[in-house]
């Protein structure tokens, strides 16, 4: 996938180092979950340092296709220790924002990921209504939040998506 040019001292300034292998490790780590017995969500927030921001099962998936992205609001309602609560995930393609109990809890640009609790990882065309699954939180690499503008360049979007305050993180 080619993109747009860019220098050697862009690339060594922002470039987030080990991406690959670390994805390479948690693939393993879930494999190797699947086949022992062991909770994969767990085994995932090890390696990424990571936490377990909600489990439950998709009560609603709200899509909308709109200047050529897919605007979307995923509402969870807990399961085990999150019961009675209340978790949703507002998206434009990709994760941007959830909120608990109406309370933002994480925004761009950490990272906002689901798998189901049996450790399939879920991308948000993959979710279905009834689905029980986990949300992990996983803090945005060093290079996001080294500037300003590692938020500032979602905010026009959180905006949109009902949220005009400052960075909120869940770590």
């Amino acid at each position: 996938l080619v993109t747009w040019i860019v220098n050697i001292a862009t690339i060594k300034k922002y470039l987030v180092v080990n991406s690959v292998s670390k994805a390479e490790r948690i693939g393993k780590a879930v494999r190797e979950a699947r086949t022992s017995g062991k909770d994969a969500v767990k085994e995932v927030i090890t390696i990424t340092g990571g936490k377990e921001l909600f489990r439950g099962k998709i009560q609603k998936i709200e899509m909308r296709t709109a200047e050529g992205f897919d605007f979307g609001k995923t509402t969870i309602e807990g399961i085990a220790d999150y019961k009675g609560k209340t978790f949703v995930i507002d998206s434009k393609n990709e994760n941007m924002i959830a909120w608990q109990d109406e309370k933002p809890v994480i925004m761009v640009p950490d990272l906002i990921t689901m798998m189901t609790t049996g450790g399939e990882p879920l991308s948000n065309a993959d979710t279905k209504e009834g689905m029980e699954i986990a949300v992990i939180g996983i803090h945005a690499p060093e290079p996001w939040l080294r500037t300003p503008d590692g938020f500032n360049c979602w905010k026009h979007i959180l905006i949109k998506l009902g949220y005009k305050g400052s960075y909120i993180s869940s770590f």
